[in-house]
C-alpha cells in the first residue's frame, strides 16, 4: 500500500508508529509524511527549540508514548535533566518535544518512510479503477491524490491520514493584518523575540495560551508597563468546552459485544462490526465514502 500522513506532530507520529508496528505492515508498503517543518515528532505545541518558560499543564506521569511503560517520559526526564521541573514543579514543553522527537525518530528514519517537506492544501478522491475524480454518489474503491503548495503530486495513495493539529485561533475582533498584532504567538522564542521593555503589551483572552504568554514575558523581559489581559470574564479561568449534543449513536458497547459473541458462536465477524459502525455514522448524518 501507498499511504500518506498529513502532519508530523504527536498525532501523526502515533499514526506512523501504529502503521509500522502493525502485524499487517508489509515490506513493500510505503509511507509519505507531509510536514512543512524540519522537526518531526513533536509538533508546534512542543517545539524542542522554543522557550523553556512554556510549561505543560499535565503531569509527566501521564504523557508517556510507550504503551508498555506509563512512566517512560518521567524516567526520560530524570535521565536527561538535573532539574527536570521548574519552581512550580512543572515540565517545559520543549523538554517534552525533545522526548517526542527522540522516541519517534526510529519511525521517521525507517527505510519505508519518506518526509515530504511541504504544506498540503487539498486532497482529491479518485475512483480506484479509472483514477478519475469520484463523487459522493459512487460506491466502490477509492484512492487519493494530494496537492501541496507546489501543486498536485504524482503519487496516488490507498489511504490518507489527517493529523493536522490544533485549529487556527479565532479572530473574533478582525485584528488580522493590524500593525503589531500577533495572531499566533508560537513558537514564542521566534515570534516574541524583539520586544522592548518599555512597550505596552496586551493579551486578548486568558486561557492556556494567555498563561504561556504571561510566563514568557515575565521570564524574558523586565516590562516597565503592566502586561494587560482583555477578557470577557475575570481571569484566569480554565477553558470550558460545553457538550451541547445528545449522546451519539454508538452500538459497540460491552453488552453489544457479549450479545454478538453469543449470536455468532464466540467470534464476531468483521463485516458485522463494520456494518454496525457504518449504520451508527449514517444515523449521525456522517458522509461515508
Amino acid at each position: 500500500m501507498d499511504i500518506a500522513i498529513v502532519g508530523a506532530g504527536i498525532s501523526g507520529s502515533n499514526v506512523l508508529k501504529s502503521l509500522i508496528t502493525h502485524p499487517n505492515f508489509q515490506a513493500d508498503d510505503l509511507i509519505d509524511v507531509y510536514e512543512p517543518r524540519q522537526s518531526l515528532g513533536s509538533g508546534l505545541p512542543y517545539e524542542p527549540t522554543d522557550d523553556e518558560s512554556i510549561m505543560l499543564n499535565t503531569s509527566s506521569d501521564v504523557l508517556s508514548v510507550d504503551e508498555n511503560n506509563e512512566l517512560d517520559f518521567t524516567e526520560w526526564l530524570e535521565s536527561h535533566f538535573k532539574e527536570p521541573t521548574n519552581f512550580e514543579q512543572l515540565v517545559s514543553r520543549p523538554h517534552y518535544g525533545k522526548y517526542l522527537v527522540e522516541r519517534f525518530s526510529p519511525f521517521y528514519t525507517h527505510e519505508q518512510v519518506h518526509h515530504v517537506q511541504n504544506t498540503v492544501v487539498d486532497v482529491e478522491v479518485l475512483d480506484a479503477a479509472t483514477k478519475e475524480p469520484a463523487d459522493d454518489t459512487q460506491d466502490g474503491n477509492f484512492v487519493y491524490r494530494i496537492k501541496t503548495e507546489d501543486g498536485w503530486q504524482d503519487s496516488v495513495y490507498d489511504a490518507v491520514f489527517f493529523s493536522v493539529g490544533h485549529p487556527e485561533y479565532n479572530d473574533f475582533y478582525d485584528l488580522k493584518g493590524t500593525e503589531n498584532y500577533i495572531h499566533n504567538p508560537y513558537p514564542m522564542k521566534e515570534k516574541l523575540a524583539n520586544f522592548d521593555n518599555n512597550q505596552k503589551i496586551s493579551v486578548v483572552g486568558s486561557g492556556a495560551t494567555g498563561v504561556d504568554l504571561m510566563r514568557f514575558f515575565m521570564s524574558n523581559y523586565e516590562l516597565e508597563q503592566p502586561l494587560t489581559f482583555y477578557d470577557l470574564k475575570e481571569p484566569f479561568y480554565c477553558v470550558a468546552i460545553p457538550y451541547e449534543k445528545d449522546d451519539f449513536t454508538y452500538h459497540l458497547t460491552k453488552n453489544w459485544v457479549e450479545e454478538q459473541k453469543e449470536v455468532h458462536g464466540g467470534f464476531i465477524p468483521l463485516q458485522v462490526i463494520l456494518d454496525t459502525i457504518k449504520d451508527d455514522l449514517k444515523q449521525e448524518n456522517a458522509k461515508l465514502w
